[in-house]
């Protein structure tokens, strides 16, 4: 069924506030993803960034 896709991108949804979520942050922007959105999500504690990347 996914044998001839190909993935274009890479996503990383990063939940706040959390521990360590600055480092968290640091480690995906060092490996070139960027911030696309920011919610809030009702069931979640805190707002959620998303972040994306081309592979």
């Amino acid at each position: 069924m996914f044998r001839n896709q190909v993935a274009e991108r890479a996503d990383a949804w990063l939940l706040r506030p959390q521990l360590g979520y600055a480092e968290t942050r640091a480690f995906y922007e060092a490996r070139g993803f960027l911030p696309l959105l920011e919610f809030r999500q009702e069931s979640w504690a805190g707002p959620t960034l998303i972040m994306v990347r081309s592979l």
